[in-house]
């Protein structure tokens, strides 16, 4: 069973404020992004931390195509036009105990999976 499978069991979809985000460098020299989300009373959890860029010449390729379709997929699933307009914007997020899988748009059937992303690009 994969990673993800045994997780399906405490699976949760919650609804979340986006309530902070970060695009930039972080140790290492690594790009990449997070996305903070507040659940009202039952506190926050962070989404991201996908290193977007990469270092070896042989990957540059990928790693820019995945780092574009990245951040793309996240503002469409939103719906918003800027990075800078996530904040404040209400979506769903698929939880689980671990971490969060992915994450929908509040009001259509629209989500990004980072993972499954990876997968459409190997």
């Amino acid at each position: 069973m994969t990673h993800w499978g045994r997780e399906r069991i405490n699976m949760e979809i919650r609804n979340a404020r986006i309530n902070e985000t970060m695009l930039g460098y972080e140790d290492y020299g690594v790009f990449t992004c997070s996305i903070t989300f507040d659940y009202g009373e039952s506190g926050v959890q962070s989404f991201g931390g996908y290193a977007l860029s990469g270092k070896n010449p042989l990957d540059v390729y990928y790693k820019n195509q995945y780092c574009a379709m990245f951040i793309e997929g996240i503002l469409k699933t939103v719906g918003v036009d800027k990075w800078e307009n996530l904040v404040g914007e209400y979506v769903r997020v698929e939880q689980y105990h671990e971490g969060i899988k992915r994450i929908g748009n509040i009001l259509k059937d629209i989500w990004f999976d980072p993972k499954e992303l990876y997968k459409e690009l190997k």
